[in-house]
């Protein structure tokens, strides 16, 4: 089904644009890239009310190839860190990538395993100005946890080891009084959508409750097996935008 989605951006233009720059935490230097795919995140300002006491928007993933060409059918895997309270979620600013098998992730600075860290905890690497490699940032699915988180992938693909990164770990819930939560769909049931006039664009929704509104959530997205990424903090818009 064809779909074409217009978009109205945030003044403060939250699409990030990301190029794949792997760092090494051995020099603190960037050396030769990999790849130097580019990958943006495209949200709305606007919400749609579903009518069941849950707002929905369209959001686009733009990927461009080294040459600046669209890169059309990719299968994209998208998750999210609810972002509504302080205490619903963790933030740290010096992690590490590590290329051991399977990949590993710490933070000299924190002991991970005190931390309320659970298995299937969704770790996202969002991108500063010194780090914007898109071989890791973006949605980490968490296997085990510890002083070592680990993601239960044996193969590295671009990733070098790299620290300096900024994160933040959680799930799709938020304790707000009650338990708010906000969810991934993708709109025809697949891991993307992809409209045919629309080359280089992948879309997803976010379901929320409407209490979430005016609140943040942090969205990773990567292609799965090729493991390019991108990631960005988005605040879930109300619906009254659209009256």
């Amino acid at each position: 089904m064809k779909r074409k989605i217009i978009y109205s951006l945030y003044a403060a233009c939250v699409a990030l644009i990301v190029t794949g720059c792997n760092t090494s935490s051995s020099t603190g230097n960037v050396p030769p890239s990999q790849t130097t795919w580019s990958m943006s995140i495209v949200t709305p300002s606007i919400a749609t009310d579903t009518g069941k006491g849950t707002d929905i928007i369209h959001i686009a993933v733009h990927t461009l190839d080294e040459n600046g060409q669209p890169l059309s059918n990719l299968p994209i895997k998208v998750a999210l860190v609810n972002g509504a309270a302080r205490s619903c979620y963790y933030e740290g600013s010096s992690g590490q990538i590590r290329t051991t098998a399977p990949l590993s992730f710490v933070d000299p600075n924190e002991n991970l395993a005190a931390l309320n860290i659970a298995a299937n905890d969704t770790l996202i690497v969002l991108p500063t100005a010194p780090r914007q490699g898109s071989s890791y940032l973006g949605d980490w699915k968490i296997t085990k946890t510890g002083s070592a988180l680990e993601f239960g992938q044996d193969i590295a693909y671009n990733v070098e080891t790299t620290d300096q990164l900024h994160y933040v770990i959680g799930n799709e819930k938020c304790l707000l009084g009650r338990i708010k939560v906000a969810h991934v769909q993708f709109p025809n049931d697949n891991n993307s959508s992809e409209s045919p006039e629309d080359k280089g664009l992948s879309y997803f929704d976010i379901v929320y409750d409407k209490d979430l509104e005016g609140k943040a959530v942090a969205i990773g997205v990567h292609v799965d097996k090729i493991r390019q990424g991108a990631a960005a903090w988005i605040t879930l818009p109300s619906t009254a935008a659209a009256q």
